[in-house]
C-alpha cells in the first residue's frame, strides 16, 4: 500500500502517519520499499511477524463485540 493510499484511509496527518509508520517499521510488522523514480514512490507492507499475530487480534475482536455489546450476558 503507498503513503497516500493509507492516509485516505486512515484520514489522519501526513506527519502522524509518518511517525506510525515508522514505529511500526522499527517494531518490523511493516517494511518499507522505496522507489527511486520520479515523482518518488513508497509502499509498505505488512511482515511475517505482523501476519502472526493477525488470529490474535481477530480473536480479541471477536471477544470485545461479544463481552462488550452485552450479548454474553444475555446468552448466560
Amino acid at each position: 500500500m503507498r503513503f497516500g493510499d493509507c492516509q485516505k484511509m486512515e484520514g489522519m496527518s501526513s506527519r502522524t502517519l509518518a511517525a506510525r509508520l515508522a514505529t511500526l517499521e522499527l517494531a518490523e510488522m511493516i517494511e518499507k520499499h522505496e522507489y527511486n523514480e520520479y515523482p518518488p514512490r513508497t509502499e509498505y507492507s505488512i511482515t511475517a511477524k505482523a501476519e502472526a499475530l493477525i488470529p490474535a487480534l481477530e480473536a480479541m475482536a471477536e471477544w470485545s463485540s461479544l463481552f462488550l455489546s452485552g450479548r454474553a450476558e444475555r446468552a448466560s
